[in-house]
């Protein structure tokens, strides 16, 4: 089973809740070992804040101005499966593979869906992965 994108939301918060650094090495340790090897890289460049490893040289090219743009109120009650680390990668390589004429739009209709799906939680820590 894909690990849900809110258990790396909950990591994330967890992370941010203590200052010792072995307990952050436990936790983070903890969450990896329980992820499939596929999922591995993904949950290690999130934790670093990137949508991709740092080898990988696709953008998203999602500033700031199209993230605040987006309505503020999300409908999430209307999505019966909870994101996935691998489902926000996807979106992360359709939005990084947009291009050409129109492929600004496609990308914030991209980003627009995912974060309808996200909770406010998640959401945030969306952002944060995009905005490094």
């Amino acid at each position: 089973m894909d690990t849900t994108f809110s258990s790396f939301a909950s990591l994330c918060t967890s992370l941010e809740s203590t200052t010792k650094r072995l307990k952050k090495r436990r936790a983070i340790a903890a969450f990896l070992r329980s992820l499939s090897v596929d999922e591995v890289p993904t949950a290690v460049s999130f934790l670093l804040g990137r949508p991709f490893p740092e080898s990988d040289e696709r953008v998203l090219e999602l500033g700031g101005a199209a993230l605040w743009r987006l309505p503020p109120q999300r409908q999430t009650a209307l999505v019966s499966a909870p994101l996935t680390l691998k489902e926000i990668q996807r979106y992360f390589d359709a939005i990084a593979g947009a291009s050409g004429a129109g492929s600004r739009v496609k990308k914030e209709a991209l980003i627009d869906g995912l974060l309808g799906r996200a909770s406010a939680s998640e959401a945030g820590y969306i952002f944060r992965i995009i905005a490094g």
